[in-house]
């Protein structure tokens, strides 16, 4: 197999490379074996050296956690790359940034492999640089040795040189492991290198062609819709849980943090209850469940490192959920308004199901365009939590001047354009509308905790 000839010539360079000069260092030493001083200093030296040799091969050259890990990242490889095996022009940009992103710290994690993997094989190499010498030094000529020098080496000598042959060998089937190891992953590298190279160049193509009018097509069949939308889905879905599963300390903190937010609010609640009802403030505990909820979908960026926009984009939907559960009940009568921003919203987000229909995503471009000015121009949110800050308004009309452009741009032909204005709009208002209620809540809570008796006492006593 070519990858054992490699292994072979490698060790072969390896160690031919490094013995002669080894030896011929240690030939200086004056060793005299008619001298039975030298031979015990000889067995004694060459005994401990091995023992060391011995003791570091059991404990220092466990190569198993890393084949194990190489197993289990190579599988979800395979499947990031079946994922990643489409027509790259007809890719979003997002999924291209996305796969990059994952690409670049698998490779990483290799490199910080190879690294461990070549320190490992200088190690191993100069162990048979280090049995050579003392096996050179150990084997002798006995025609001119007393019968005590005699005794002396084969009772010591011997089993010596047969115990450094016997640690040769597993030097050698270690450093066979090693290299075949290193061999493989390197292999991977290559791999994930080109990838990358190859979707940056994408990436970059697609921002060459964005300003350029694209060609409207309308023609899909209903059968290979349905493929796409299931393959999309089922790889959506996978993405998500091996995220969660690869972060299974962060999650358990996530979750640790909405319990903690339910506990936090209901006993708020049950303090709160036993005031006279004017005292009350039940906007900060209604609704418990949808509020831990929210706040973790919130802290995910916090709490989680930097990752892919396709766990931004969940993160941001699963926070709105239980931000329209709020607003059910305390908006009821613009509810309707945002449960359509976030259809529209959620469209957007699964329009990679219509790649390569670009007709039928300008068609949704407009349509989630005009829902999002629909949602900015109703203020009912901003109105019923009595917002005035000037900035606000500010941001209002350059959010629906974004939105026109947008539209306009997919009018004009260039959908990839507008989609980029019109689904960074549109996150950027479920954004501000999650922070007006944290915000007004956070406004309800510096007040009760006004109202509190150890905070009016602490500011008496300032």
């Amino acid at each position: 197999m070519p990858h054992k000839i490699f292994i072979s010539t490698l060790v072969l360079a390896l160690v031919s490379h490094l013995l002669p000069a080894q030896v011929a260092k240690d030939s200086t030493t004056q060793f005299d074996p008619n001298n039975p001083t030298h031979l015990i200093v000889e067995y004694e030296e060459a005994s401990q050296a091995l023992l060391d040799i011995k003791n570091q091969l059991r404990t220092g050259f466990d190569i198993e956690p890393i084949k194990l890990a190489y197993n289990n990242l190579q599988s979800r490889l395979d499947i990031y790359q079946r994922i990643g095996e489409i027509n790259l022009n007809d890719a979003s940009l997002s999924r291209m940034s996305d796969l990059i992103s994952i690409f670049q710290r698998q490779l990483s994690i290799i490199e910080g492999w190879q690294t461990t993997l070549v320190e490992t094989t200088k190690q191993l190499s100069n162990f048979k640089i280090e049995l050579y010498t003392h096996k050179e030094r150990l084997t002798l000529e006995q025609s001119d040795f007393s019968e005590i020098q005699q005794q002396y080496y084969q009772a010591r000598h011997i089993p010596l040189l047969n115990q450094a042959d016997s640690l040769n060998e597993l030097v050698e089937e270690q450093l066979e492991d090693v290299l075949e190891l290193e061999y493989k992953i390197s292999q991977d590298h290559a791999r994930l290198y080109n990838s990358i190279q190859v979707l940056k160049a994408s990436v970059a193509q697609y921002w060459d062609n964005l300003m350029q009018a694209e060609t409207v097509e309308w023609q899909i069949s209903e059968q290979d819709l349905m493929k796409h939308a299931g393959n999309t889905m089922s790889n959506t879905s996978w993405r998500i849980l091996d995220f969660y599963k690869v972060n299974i300390d962060r999650s358990l903190l996530l979750f640790l943090i909405l319990a903690g937010t339910y506990f936090l609010l209901t006993k708020l609640r049950q303090i709160d209850q036993k005031k006279p009802e004017t005292q009350q403030e039940p906007s900060l505990y209604e609704y418990p469940v949808a509020s831990s909820l929210l706040l973790a979908g919130m802290l995910f960026s916090v709490i989680f490192p930097p990752t892919t926009s396709l766990m931004y984009d969940f993160a941001l939907l699963a926070s709105y959920v239980p931000f329209l559960f709020i607003l059910k009940y305390r908006l009821p009568q613009s509810f309707r308004s945002y449960l359509i921003f976030f259809f529209f919203l959620l469209m957007l987000k699964v329009n990679g199901i219509f790649t390569g229909t670009s007709g039928y995503s300008a068609l949704l471009n407009i349509l989630c365009g005009v829902a999002f000015l629909y949602t900015i121009y109703s203020h009912a949110l901003r109105k019923h939590f009595k917002i005035r800050w000037k900035w606000v308004k500010a941001i209002n009309w350059l959010l629906i001047t974004i939105i026109m452009v947008g539209i306009l741009s997919t009018l004009l032909q260039r959908v990839r354009l507008g989609a980029i204005l019109i689904n960074g709009t549109g996150e950027t208002i479920a954004l501000g509308f999650i922070l007006f209620y944290f915000a007004n809540w956070s406004d309800h809570f510096i007040n009760y905790l006004k109202q509190a008796p150890r905070f009016r006492n602490l500011a008496k006593n300032r």
